[in-house]
């Protein structure tokens, strides 16, 4: 049988099969413009990205589950085609592996645990349970992540959460204050210490399966009972138990996500969804930052949200099946969130699909009504006008804890539940909904009824109410994390079963905000001939600067400070590259600071580009009318008295470049901090690095060393063996044997499976060095083999010495192995780990 290696008769190409277009695809609907607002439109890439990621009661992780590491894990590969040679040297390797794949993320790096260290983790989060989950979503994001346009994006999110909370144990804040024990609470099921565990998440990566090898197929499975036996599936009964199975052809087609939640006695409130979360900053009900699929944010009223749905089992009367979940984050006042969990609000909207949730919204019991409800055509009806609101459409309202002027009567929500204070509004089928697209009657889409779902979502989430302060400007409203699934409440032993496919979210394609103003239509707010006259008093420069800090689609390059009083340009290079020639005829970074100088902003902190000019606040873009630029000659008059034109020109000029100055060296006191930073963060990565990859070369002479001790010895015993005898040793003539033997083309494993395991961290493919490994194996057997052969060609005093002499070495290598342990066992004073005692075990 002809040997031969992969690298010498294969060439990976990327993969040839049809693959749809990562970017963003146009669909004509008659006047609107939609473009795909996710990464992956319809579900239909072969190349998945997928995470997994639990949650506590409160949207923390509390602690970890044992040797689960923690609860964020991430199914990212990338498909390649082989191409065969043709001709005489063709290997069949490639014919029988026609497509690969490479995964992005490894097994150890799906298991990194509080207290390990990866590349771009934060110190302060390194033994932070919380903290840690949260960077680590980063640094999964980072491996999985896809450029796209208008901005990268990461992975679909499956999301795992469990009710249970232990108020003695005083883990979770009340709207969003930390608060001590407290107790007993029926409200919050808890079986004792322990009951807000993270669960068992096990991880089935994706492989290529079928009698073709063709279909793709992978899965997340676990439970939050952690003595659960999950070795044939889900359990028979009373164990908890979640799973999502994702399957899809090469080339065809959409991925089919099929679902599986049960409750439990001891977790009876449970909630499993499919997310599509935002790429950069905060998701809705979270105050960290995420990444996700959505490269751009749906905002209210122009985006839609397509999806075909199957529901197979309901999961009991208390199962809220969402058909969709809208998260979303603003402040009371209108502003958005900016992390500051006692005056941010989350969002939600959520239509129950289960036909047998009632309507707790009544007309003889209004507390758990919106105040008002706005229907298709504008027409507004308050809750007290029994004749014309329609109660039955509403589940429940429920207001934010931190609201001040709520209409009553009401009900406030859940203080516990999110990590702030959260508004909810949660409606059912009925016709008033019909004209989004959404079940006009209950039962539709329900069992046996699978649907293709075309939600107008923008247009409905526009006109649903949600609480502002008197007075305050609307909010935008922009959802941040949209997610289907169901969310089975405090009923044991109940199981969900669902699949989704071919999900999609479409966002209208806007005009440039100076082409709408032009194109006339639309709801008018003032007379033509006054916006004429009032256009003027504002200069371009304003508001196109107030645009661009307005615009929350590029928040992490410039945005509001957390008062709204000023801005900041959080990224230099990308702000000059990307924001200023947009707007601007340059994109001269200290020509933009010379006019914000000019127009009275003023840079507020030296270590960050921050800017402040009292009339620009966010939300307030009506008082950049009073923001006049500076006349530098009344100013030198002011100051130092009547001066010549000339004297006035040249102090003029002095204090621009004074200004420029003072800027320049601000940005050079930031930029050395910043280098700092980045030594430092460099060397902690060194460090760290040094000793992760020192480890594995010193386990590997160790277990040398410990062979050597073990072949020592028994040269010492054959020794005393042969001593006692005066006989010579006739040389052994046995034929050659097959241990040794090795049939290279046998040891190189086509089967894909074990290809895809095999994949190193750099994302390439090994079978090379399985190759190495096997010569190198048979020349070592071979040498060993022919030692012991040879010994017996010795008479005794040759074998005296022969032995001797190899003790001796032997003994010297092992003394070498010992010291070269103790050297990099030893504590070093500049070790942080090793500063408070800590040590290692020292093994022989």
């Amino acid at each position: 049988m002809a040997q031969c290696k992969v690298s010498d008769c294969c060439s990976v190409l990327p993969l040839l099969v049809v693959l749809l277009s990562l970017s963003s695809v146009s669909i004509s609907s008659g006047r609107d413009e939609y473009v795909s607002a996710v990464g992956d439109s319809g579900m239909r890439r072969d190349g998945l990205r997928l995470a997994i990621e639990a949650w506590n009661q409160c949207n923390e992780v509390g602690e970890e589950a044992p040797g689960m590491g923690s609860p964020r894990a991430a199914d990212c590969f990338d498909i390649y085609k082989a191409s065969p040679q043709q001709g005489p040297n063709q290997c069949s390797l490639c014919n029988l592996l026609p497509y690969i794949l490479v995964h992005r993320v490894t097994e150890k790096e799906n298991r990194l645990g509080v207290g390990e260290p990866f590349m771009g983790l934060q110190q302060e989060a390194l033994n932070n349970v919380d903290l840690y989950a949260a960077e680590k979503e980063l640094y999964l994001g980072s491996k999985c992540q896809s450029e796209d346009t208008p901005k990268p994006w990461q992975f679909w999110m499956i999301m795992l959460k469990s009710g249970n909370m232990d108020t003695y144990a005083a883990r979770c804040p009340k709207n969003g204050h930390k608060v001590g024990p407290f107790g007993p609470d029926g409200q919050f099921p808890c079986f004792g210490r322990g009951c807000m565990n993270q669960p068992l998440i096990y991880h089935n990566y994706t492989t290529l399966q079928g009698p073709n090898r063709t279909t793709l197929k992978g899965s997340f499975y676990g439970s939050w009972d952690l003595d659960a036996d999950l070795s044939k599936g889900m359990p028979v009964s009373n164990v908890s138990y979640h799973s999502v199975t994702w399957e899809k052809e090469l080339g065809e087609g959409s991925w089919i996500f099929h679902h599986v939640l049960r409750t439990s006695e001891k977790y009876p409130w449970l909630m499993l969804y499919l997310r599509a979360d935002a790429t950069t900053g905060f998701s809705g009900g979270y105050h960290y930052p995420t990444r996700g699929m959505l490269k751009s944010i749906p905002e209210s009223p122009d985006f839609k949200v397509r999806f075909r749905l199957n529901v197979i089992r309901g999961g009991g009367r208390g199962s809220q099946f969402y058909l969709l979940d809208m998260g979303s984050c603003w402040k009371n006042n209108g502003q958005p969130c900016d992390g500051d969990v006692t005056s941010d609000v989350t969002r939600y909207s959520e239509l129950i699909l289960n036909p047998e949730t009632p309507s707790w919204c009544r007309a003889d019991d209004i507390k758990l009504c919106p105040p008002y409800h706005t229907f298709p055509n504008g027409t507004r009806v308050h809750r007290n006008d029994t004749g014309r609101f329609p109660y039955e459409a509403y589940h429940l309202y429920c207001s934010p804890g931190n609201a001040e002027y709520i209409e009553k009567p009401n009900v406030m929500c859940d203080p516990y539940s999110n990590p702030q204070p959260q508004e909810i509004l949660q409606i059912l089928p009925h016709p008033v909904w019909g004209d989004y697209g959404y079940p006009t009657k209950k039962g539709e889409g329900w069992i046996g009824d699978p649907r293709s779902w075309d939600l107008d979502v923008g247009r409905l989430s526009q006109s649903l109410y949600f609480y502002q302060d008197p007075g305050t400007a609307p909010a935008r409203r922009q959802w941040t994390s949209i997610d289907l699934g169901t969310e089975i409440y405090k009923d044991p032993n109940q199981v969900a079963e669902w699949t989704v496919r071919k999900m999609d979210f479409e966002r209208a394609q806007m005009l440039k905000k100076s082409e709408t103003e032009n194109a006339g239509g639309g709801v008018v707010l003032c007379d033509p001939g006054s916006r004429k006259q009032s256009e003027p008093r504002t200069p371009p420069f304003l508001w196109k600067t107030y645009e661009m800090v307005d615009d929350q689609e590029t928040n992490s390059i410039i945005s509001w400070n957390s008062t709204g009083t000023g801005f900041i340009i959080w990224d230099q290079n990308k702000f000059t590259a990307e924001i200023l020639p947009r707007l601007f005829k340059t994109s001269n970074f200290s020509s933009f600071v010379y006019q914000l100088n000019n127009y009275g902003f003023r840079k507020i902190s030296w270590d960050r580009y921050e800017y402040a000019n009292g009339w620009f606040q966010a939300g307030k873009k009506h008082l950049l009318k009073n923001i006049k630029r500076r006349n530098k000659q009344s100013q030198v008059t002011k100051k130092r008295g009547r001066l010549t034109p000339d004297h006035d020109s040249t102090t003029v000029a002095i204090e621009t470049k004074l200004d420029a100055m003072v800027t320049e060296q601000n940005d050079m006191k930031w930029k050395i901090q910043k280098l700092r930073e980045g030594l430092h963060n460099m060397e902690d990565q060194l460090t760290s690095l040094e000793t992760t990859t020192r480890l594995p070369e010193f386990e590997e002479k160790m277990e040398i060393a410990v062979f050597l001790k073990q072949f020592m010895q028994y040269l010492r015993e054959k020794k005393d063996e042969a001593s006692g005898d005066n006989w010579k040793r006739t040389r052994l003539h046995t034929p050659p044997t097959t241990e040794c033997e090795v049939d290279l083309s046998d040891k190189v494993d086509i089967s894909t499976e074990k290809l895809v395991t095999s994949v190193d961290d750099s994302g390439s493919s090994t079978p090379d060095n399985k190759v190495n490994d096997t010569r190198e194996n048979a020349e070592n057997c071979h040498f060993w083999k022919n030692m012991l052969e040879e010994d017996a060609g010795f008479d005794q005093g040759d074998l005296s010495a022969h032995y001797s002499k190899a003790i001796m070495e032997l003994d010297e290598m092992m003394a070498s192995k010992i010291e070269m342990q103790r050297e990099f066992l030893t504590p070093k004073p500049s070790d942080p780990d090793m500063e408070d005692g800590g040590h290692l075990e020292l093994w022989t």
